[in-house]
């Protein structure tokens, strides 16, 4: 191999290790940074990772073996880890932020290293062995996605220090904030919605800050502080997402809540949490900060692990804690449910106080209704607002992007259930498209994930109760679909089984098909890339 040659064989890889950093450092951002979900994706992942690990072998073998052959094989790995990291358009965009260029100065510092024998080479200092030097630069790209991994363990001492920064701000302004009333909303699903149907209602009258969509972390919390909180605020709905046990608690370290609302508990991230019973634990570190606080508690007692963590002790001897839900031994209960028009109509029933009122809403799907009674029952219990102003005010509510939403494409119907998944919220969804009498009844799914062990038993039962209810079952991408396809069973109203590679794809088709009836189509989940 010449010297010109190598030299831009050199710069060729560099600039292959800049596009390979741009993947992965979107996958780790997909992973929100953390070191144990970022393992455990890689670890799920290896096969993805093929090309590099063959790399890795040969560029050891050409340490010891030099030969022709071994720099054939070695360039056939290097245009094909280019071709598996060329760009291609993004569910969720990767954002560079300063944690981002922060991540971006360590991994380079650390490529770097790769390339010094052979720039010192170069510069004289070392002895003349480029193919030796050229082979170390081979294998650290073909190791390039532990690396980036590395980056983000060596900054995190440094992200730690910035992060408590960050999180002592946002207390000094909440301690300056006396008469701020903070809500807590959490749930395995259903807390999204609940926070932006609870803003919708309470800022009729008040001053009221919601943290943004996904802002459910310590940090997001605390980005949401410290950037938009103000002294006309006299509400502060924060949204508390968890992968693993005490994340709750420290977001409630930091904001101390008042009230709050749980709205579901479920198997999500199973992965992280192992089981059901540490998720139950932790979405009620919520209560245990409520209770701390002398407050009220709100939760969907439909929720029959919710129903659990209630017959504790330390619950069942707090009298602040109030159950809702769409069954009448609730405190607080939806009755009459009914949809006319393409609008549901029900009584929101008061049990304590022996009152009920009408509800008119644009809203699908008895998981909704079970939302709304839980924010109508925090406001109603408190007297934040009047039946009047609350049935006035929930006319308006829109459903949130995503999430059950119904829009008329012209040529058919589409229910967009994309932005997240899990059993229970699958099973409200096909009830939902299970209401369109006398339509074509399609689902699009990739399935669901983050479920642990559990993951694929509730896939087959996904593929089995949507071939109870849907005329056509479009899969999306390989991984899921073998799994939902072993619950589907064929019955003489399932017209069609296929499976695409892309969500829009089946889309596109399920719209071009020509039916003797109209079509309704639910898209149920649609996943970020770092799992597909």
């Amino acid at each position: 191999m010449n010297e010109i040659f190598l030299n831009r064989a050199v710069v060729a890889i560099a600039l292959l290790e800049l596009l390979c950093a741009y993947k992965q450092l979107h996958m780790l951002q997909l992973n929100s940074y953390n070191i144990d979900s970022h393992s455990i994706w890689i670890k799920k992942n290896l096969k993805s990772f093929i090309s590099n690990i063959i790399l890795l072998i040969a560029s050891i073998i050409r340490l010891f073996v030099p030969s022709f052959t071994v720099d054939i094989v070695i360039v056939i790995l290097l245009f094909t880890i280019l071709i598996e990291n060329l760009p291609h358009k993004a569910k969720k965009k990767f954002v560079i932020t300063y944690r981002i260029i922060r991540l971006i100065i360590s991994l380079v510092i650390i490529l770097f290293l790769t390339y010094l024998p052979y720039v010192l080479c170069k510069l004289g200092v070392l002895e003349d062995n480029s193919k030796l030097y050229f082979s170390i630069i081979l294998i650290g790209l073909s190791i390039e996605p532990l690396l980036v991994h590395m980056a983000n363990v060596i900054n995190t001492p440094i992200e730690k220090i910035l992060r408590n920064r960050f999180i002592n701000d946002a207390k000094s302004m909440l301690d300056s904030s006396s008469d701020l009333i903070t809500i807590g909303v959490t749930g395995s699903y259903g807390k999204t919605s609940v926070k932006n149907f609870l803003h919708h209602l309470l800022s009729i009258e008040y001053g009221t800050l919601k943290t943004p969509d996904s802002f459910n972390t310590t940090l997001g919390v605390t980005r949401a502080i410290r950037e938009n909180l103000n002294a006309t605020h006299k509400f502060f709905i924060a949204e508390m997402g968890a992968r693993r046990r005490k994340d709750i608690k420290e977001i409630c370290d930091l904001v101390n809540p008042k009230y709050c609302i749980i709205s579901s508990i479920g198997p999500q991230h199973l992965e992280t949490f192992k089981t059901i019973e540490n998720i139950a634990t932790t979405k009620f570190e919520l209560v245990d900060s409520v209770i701390k606080n002398s407050g009220k508690v709100f939760v969907c007692g439909d929720n029959k692990y919710i129903q659990d963590k209630l017959s504790e002790e330390k619950y069942k001897s707090y009298k602040y804690i109030f159950t809702y839900g769409i069954n009448k031994d609730n405190n607080y209960y939806a009755d009459n449910i009914h949809i006319e028009n393409g609008r549901t109509y029900w009584d929101f029933v008061d049990n304590i106080n022996n009152t009920k009122f009408t509800i008119d809403t644009s809203l699908l799907g008895n998981h909704n209704i079970q939302n709304l009674v839980g924010v109508i029952a925090l406001c109603i219990n408190n007297n934040f607002l009047k039946p009047e102003q609350i049935t006035d005010r929930i006319k308006s509510i829109k459903p949130i992007d995503h999430r059950l939403e119904l829009k008329n494409l012209g040529d058919s119907l589409m229910i967009d259930d994309a932005f997240n998944s899990n059993p229970d919220g699958a099973k409200a969804a096909l009830d939902v498209l299970a209401t369109f009498d006398g339509y074509e009844k399609i689902i699009i799914t990739p399935g669901m994930v983050e479920l642990g062990s559990v993951e694929e038993e509730e896939n087959k039962k996904l593929g089995l109760y949507a071939s109870s209810i849907c005329n056509r079952i479009y899969m999306v991408g390989k991984k899921r679909a073998d799994i939902i396809s072993k619950g589907i069973e064929q019955n003489e109203n399932l017209h069609e089984v296929k499976t695409f590679d892309k969500v829009e794809d089946a889309i596109i088709y399920a719209r071009a098909l020509s039916c003797d009836r109209p079509k309704v189509i639910l898209i149920e989940n649609d996943l970020p890339d770092n799992y597909l």
